[in-house]
């Protein structure tokens, strides 16, 4: 029997830059994407998501009431969280721990294969 691949969830609204963390990690992982926080509770109730990567500004607003939520079920709150944002310079990595986050990334310095090189590494 072959072995499932691990899920990955990625919340994301930017649509060119989910086809590429896709490309990159279709490979290795089962990838579902969301534009929502509503969507990303959803999938995460029906699927058994071993990462999540988030852009720090999403449909809605930001990602941290998703991640305070996130954090307040025990099963999920184990899930690791890679934040992704455009304004990573401003964000200080410490105030996202609490809600999970393992790494704080640059996406203007991030080049495709890093993503998969970060989600291996939080795994």
């Amino acid at each position: 029997m072959k072995k499932d691949k691990p899920k990955i969830l990625i919340i994301e609204d930017d649509v060119w830059q989910i086809d590429i963390y896709k490309e990159y990690l279709e490979d290795e992982f089962c990838v579902y994407d969301v534009d929502n926080s509503p969507d990303a509770l959803g999938v995460l109730d029906e699927y058994d998501i071993k990462c999540i990567i988030a852009d720090y500004m999403i449909l809605g607003g930001s990602c941290i009431s998703l991640f305070h939520e996130i954090q307040s079920y025990d099963d999920l709150s184990k899930i690791p969280i890679i934040l992704c944002s455009n304004v990573s310079d401003n964000l200080n990595p410490n105030d996202f721990f609490e809600y999970g986050v393992k790494k704080v990334i640059d996406k203007t310095r991030l080049t495709p294969r890093d993503i998969l090189n970060y989600v291996k590494e939080v795994l």
